[in-house]
């Protein structure tokens, strides 16, 4: 008997083990496979990295290798999971972050079919298809099996929805043959909508600098309102038409519904969506939509950037700069690194778009490791008027120092036009500091050395740095005097009374 030496990549996050172990199997199986062994006296899973023929039996396996490998006890998948090129992304995320190799396998993929003993089961759904028996049927049956014919295969729920009363007589003959297959994620339908105004002369200076090109990353530095995303849909729609894949990448899941819609307006219905509030069986459903090609645009957040993408024509990543990008926990990535690796792999561009770009992508950016592509204008022309006031002027002219007269002056005015007004303030409670009325000593968190916050609905002292709670003390713990505390500084809950009082009849939600 042939047998085939396997070389597995095991499920343990363990640095020190980091390396692939040899097991035995009596056929050939496909690297990128999940595989159940035996490691530790513990039946574990692990990817294979490799197999090959050894002529030779059991003994003479041992005698050769100098130990007795165990048995492969089972494949789990029938095709592999992890593809050539997802196989080197691991291999250069585990070298460039410093993780294991099986850690960056499982980031991969969806929770459904993570490297993990405890795997969750895939939901499979009932179908039916025609058999190859000849049986009597009444006129509803035959139509319920003629509705079968005509698709070759459906579902057992859509069959039964259309035919309550024939879809099980049809099984229990045996003119139909019952089967059950992954259950499948379907399309949003919608309605497309064609662009409504003319590109602007920026946005197609834009359009063509990056699809003249060669250079791979792009920077799309454009003011807010100055189109950007129309720049992202119009080199979509080029590769789109010439049968590649799209993905889109935003930071947070706030964000993604607003994408969505956009996208769907302008490209229609094959669209999946991946991100952390999708249950684990969505999360494949979606994972499978981008393994089969059947979705060919793809909005998500971080992990997206994993789908197992076959043709890649261009990735999209809107505001770049935000922090939600990277994972803390291992593998430390970030996806903007993660996409420039894969559109290298694909040769594809990679556009990194924002109104504030963050500061390593603006630096490579001026040392041309990235293309620089600008909007500096807004579509509309304007921007919103700025007033800066002096704080210190206001307080000499007798105004208050937390709304000072201009502000008040413009909150008016929208109040009596029936608007809105946001007030951002970036200190919480109600005073920043308290300090002593004797010594002006500030009362300060014993752990962290900075001011206590005084929130006054709670009438606690809070450190905003380790969460610390302690009340007002009834003396200094500096100088012993009990005169009491002076307030410096406010926060939200000082601002909303001050708006509340000058604006009673105001609705105020802080």
């Amino acid at each position: 008997m042939t047998y085939t030496l396997v070389e597995v990549w095991i499920e343990h996050p363990v640095r020190n083990i980091d390396r692939t172990f040899t097991y035995y199997a009596e056929h050939r199986i496909e690297a990128g496979i999940r595989v159940q062994v035996e490691f530790n006296h513990r039946i574990l899973v692990g990817f294979v990295e490799t197999s090959k023929d050894f002529e030779g039996d059991l003994a003479q396996m041992k005698e050769q290798l100098g130990f007795q490998p165990s048995p492969i006890l089972k494949c789990l998948d029938e095709e592999p999971l992890i593809t050539d090129e997802m196989h080197s992304l691991a291999q250069w995320m585990a070298d460039a972050t410093l993780s294991t190799r099986i850690a960056c396998f499982q980031c991969m993929l969806p929770q459904k079919i993570k490297p993990t003993t405890n795997q969750q089961h895939v939901v499979l759904e009932k179908w039916v298809k025609l058999s190859d028996q000849l049986v009597s049927l009444t006129p509803k049956e035959l139509a319920a099996f003629q509705r079968v014919q005509a698709n070759g295969e459906m579902r057992y729920s859509q069959l039964r929805q259309e035919f309550p009363g024939q879809a099980a007589n049809l099984i229990k003959k045996g003119a139909l043959l019952s089967f059950h297959k992954e259950k499948e994620g379907t399309f949003k339908q919608a309605q497309i909508q064609p662009r409504s105004y003319p590109l602007t002369a920026q946005q197609q200076a834009a359009i063509e600098m990056i699809e003249q090109s060669k250079d791979q990353t792009f920077l799309l530095y454009g003011v807010t309102g100055s189109g950007k995303t129309e720049v992202y849909l119009e080199l979509a729609a080029k590769q789109l038409a010439s049968g590649k894949q799209v993905l889109f990448l935003v930071p947070e899941i706030s964000l993604t519904p607003q994408m969505i819609e956009r996208v769907q307006k302008r490209f229609g219905s094959e669209l999946a969506v991946y991100h952390s509030n999708l249950n684990p069986q969505e999360k494949y459903e979606q994972y499978r939509l981008v393994m089969s090609h059947k979705a060919h645009l793809v909005v998500g957040t971080r992990s997206a950037v994993f789908l197992p993408f076959d043709e890649l024509g261009c990735i999209v990543i809107d505001e770049e700069q935000d922090p939600s990008y990277k994972q803390d926990v291992q593998p430390a990535y970030h996806a903007r690194d993660v996409a420039i690796q894969r559109a290298k792999y694909h040769n594809c561009k990679v556009i990194l778009g924002s109104a504030t770009p963050s500061l390593e992508s603006f630096a490579r950016a001026q040392k041309g490791v990235y293309h620089l592509v600008q909007l500096k204008e807004r579509i509309n022309k304007t921007l919103p008027t700025i007033h800066v006031v002096s704080l210190h002027d206001a307080i000499e002219k007798g105004e208050s120092a937390i709304l000072t007269s201009l502000l008040q002056a413009k909150i008016k005015e929208r109040l009596e036009r029936n608007e809105q007004t946001i007030l951002l303030l970036n200190r919480r409670g109600y005073s920043s500091v308290l300090r002593c009325k004797q010594c002006h000593t500030m009362l300060l968190c014993p752990h962290c050395d900075v001011p206590l916050s005084y929130h006054r609905e709670e009438k606690m002292l809070v450190c905003h740095s380790c969460g610390v709670m302690k009340r007002i003390p009834h003396v200094c713990p500096h100088c012993g005097s009990s005169e009491g505390f002076a307030s410096y500084g406010f926060g939200t809950q000082r601002l909303e009374e001050e708006v509340q009082h000058l604006y009673p009849f105001a609705r105020v939600l802080r």
